[in-house]
């Protein structure tokens, strides 16, 4: 039985040509949902090209037709005209997709409903694309909160304001709020920043274009930030039958808050290591004139009988004193000084530090200290400890000048979040050892707390300090890869808390070597020093302690005498920072043709040799520059009946 001959007829072809060629899928269908026309863009949308589905009843064709769909046909076939403008359907591949589609009844001549008309039009690549332009906008939403960027116009002609969800947030206005004015946004300005900013508008407007520029603002609650402004102005324009539209302000604004203080934290940091750098090169050359001082002072005074002249020589050795921890503090302060940290108890050098305190301190001031059992072990310099605990006690007591009461404590401290110590420095997560000295005297403004580990600054008067005394606590801490924090408010007394990483290991056992009974020898020493003073006094102190002493005025020099002669020394004492050959690469070139050579270096300041970091290298003998003519001789002694080889020590560390 052949298909049924269908009696709908489209009329006029250019109606015919029309549905033919149209993009979107049509079909007609009768009242039994046979097909009575469909276009090729049907046949290619349902993929079924090739076909003519004329007569055939759409259900067989397509047998998979949703439920809801053939409700859609039912209720049009009633006379109902229906739409959707995003529908989904599972192709014959098992994939979602999305469609356009309408649907509604045809008649007849006599008004009578002869079936229905289906349009139908894909719309997967829109979907995804407005999927797509969704998810972006969600990502650029999500972006500007947690860049904290908003985005604002305003209208010169209306005066009105337009702001974003983020400009409300960083500005601290009721959202709900939208008769907002220019003059909302210029009360949020700090009062001292309203005039440069008014005048920055109103050059902006005159020259068009682009603008920026920065600014505090002051939230309702009183906080302050740091926003920029980032805009363009858009001139009045003449749209046709409409006149001319108002002159526009468009823009962004961005809280650079944190941008700022990581700005200034990098500023402060490139100070610091440019003050660093001449910090050390004023140690290294004036360590060395030091060291003259104190040597021939020193000789001098020995071989004078006049009491006077003896007094005088005096002052002159308490003035190089006075000048050497003046340098020990530079070097500390921008942590170049060479240390001798290791694992210890650090209630250990707090209780040998009592007397000192307590002397440093006077009658006047109330000393108590509460150590807590079972401290963790940190790693840091005992001799540099005290010297912070040491000059913070003096900070305290000056900051009492009528008595007053100064706690010392100690305890373990968990940290679970980063919290800001000294200069913007953040104290990572983690077990920390923390010292906390607190004192009840004048406390600090926000300003002078501020500054109070900048080098040279001080609030005493002329004379009274040098400055360097916190600039060296906050070196030697961070040199120790802790942090020190601080709280003072004025007439609350101040707090400064220390925190120095825990560390697992066992306290170190500390070598003590006996004490030479005499500082003479008759052994072998060259000497090594570019600076000729000190190669003078070196060579004096050591000859007339008994030893057979040649010096050499460097690196090169020293290596000379060795292949010219066959003299060979016991010891070499070496400068570590010279031109040309430096004093390590000298030592491991000496190892080399004197195998049981003993290596002392001397130095005031140094760098990536025979320290890292400010940490001596382990195994390495060292005498600090300034040193005294006793010292000298006391160590080389030490260093000789002591220390292993060079070439030993050099096996050692490979």
């Amino acid at each position: 039985m052949g298909k049924p001959e269908p009696d709908f007829q489209i009329t006029g072809e250019s109606a015919l040509a029309i549905l033919e060629g149209s993009p979107s899928a049509i079909a007609v269908f009768d009242r039994e949902m046979r097909y009575l026309f469909h276009n090729a863009s049907w046949s290619q949308e349902w993929g079924v090209e090739g076909r003519d589905l004329r007569g055939s009843a759409h259900y067989e064709v397509f047998p998979d037709v949703p439920q809801r769909w053939r409700d859609v046909h039912a209720r049009c076939m009633a006379g109902a005209h229906e739409r959707h403008e995003d529908d989904t359907f599972v192709n014959v591949r098992g994939e979602r997709e999305w469609l356009r589609w309408e649907a509604g009844p045809w008649r007849d001549a006599t008004g009578a409903i002869g079936g229905i008309f289906v349009r139908t039009e894909r719309t997967t690549e829109q979907h995804s694309a407005d999927e797509e332009l969704r998810r972006t906008h969600q990502r650029l939403q999500e972006a500007s909160r947690l860049a904290r960027v908003g985005y604002w116009d305003w209208d010169l002609g209306t005066d009105a304001v337009t702001w974003s969800a983020e400009v409300y947030e960083l500005f601290g206005v009721d959202p709900s709020r939208t008769d907002l004015t220019y003059e909302d946004y210029f009360q949020a300005i700090h009062p001292a920043d309203r005039d440069r900013v008014s005048e920055d508008v109103e050059r902006a407007i005159a020259a068009g274009g682009s603008f920026y520029f920065e600014h505090r603002i002051v939230l309702p609650e009183g906080i302050e930030r740091r926003v920029a402004i980032d805009g363009r102005v858009q001139p009045s324009v003449e749209r046709p039958g409409q006149g001319s539209s108002s002159t526009m302000l468009l823009g962004a604004v961005q809280d650079v808050t944190e941008r700022q203080n990581l700005e200034e934290r990098l500023r402060h940091s490139q100070k610091l290591e440019a003050t660093g750098r001449l910090a050390g090169g004023i140690a290294h050359d004036l360590n060395n004139i030091l060291t003259v001082i104190f040597s021939f002072g020193q000789l001098a005074r020995e071989g004078l009988e006049d009491e006077a002249l003896r007094q005088d020589i005096e002052e002159i050795l308490l003035a190089a004193e006075r000048a050497s921890a003046l340098t020990s503090q530079l070097l500390a302060f921008s942590r170049r000084r060479a240390v001798l940290p290791r694992v210890l108890d650090v209630n250990e050098v707090l209780r040998r530090t009592h007397a000192f305190i307590e002397r440093a301190l006077g009658e006047d001031i109330r000393y108590a200290a509460h150590l807590f059992e079972g401290l963790w072990n940190a790693r840091i310099d005992p001799n540099a400890l005290e010297q912070v605990l040491l000059n913070l006690a003096v900070n305290a007591r000056d900051a009492m000048p009528r008595g007053g009461n100064l706690t010392l404590e100690t305890l373990n401290v968990v940290l679970g979040e980063d919290e800001v110590g000294a200069k913007g420095g953040v104290i990572p997560p983690g077990d920390y050892v923390s010292i906390v000295v607190s004192d009840d005297g004048v406390g600090m403004e926000e300003e002078t707390r501020a500054q109070i580990f900048e080098p040279f600054y001080t609030t005493k008067g002329l004379g009274q300090g040098t400055g360097l005394g916190l600039s060296t606590c906050y070196g030697i801490i961070r040199q120790a890869d802790g942090h020190i924090w601080v709280y003072s408010e004025p007439g609350r007394g101040t707090t400064f808390k220390i925190y120095l990483p825990r560390m697992l290991d066992p306290a170190d056992q500390v070598e003590v070597r006996p004490t030479p009974a005499a500082a003479r020898g008759t052994e072998a020493v060259l000497i090594a020093e570019d600076n000729a003073q000190v190669r003078r006094i070196t060579h004096r102190v050591l000859s007339g302690l008994g030893y057979d002493v040649r010096v050499a005025s460097s690196g090169e020099d020293a290596l000379r005498i060795l292949d010219e002669d066959d003299w060979r020394p016991g010891l070499l004492l070496t400068d570590v920072v010279m031109p040309g050959i430096n004093g390590l690469e000298l030592a491991e070139g000496l190892a080399a043709r004197c195998p049981n050579v003993r290596v002392l270096f001397m130095s005031g300041y140094t760098e990536n040799t025979i320290v890292h970091h400010g940490i001596i290298v382990e195994g390495v003998e060292l005498i600090q520059k300034p040193f005294e003519p006793r010292s000298l001789g006391y160590k080389v002694r030490e260093v000789l009946d002591h220390a292993p080889p060079w070439l030993e020590r050099i096996g050692q560390t490979d």
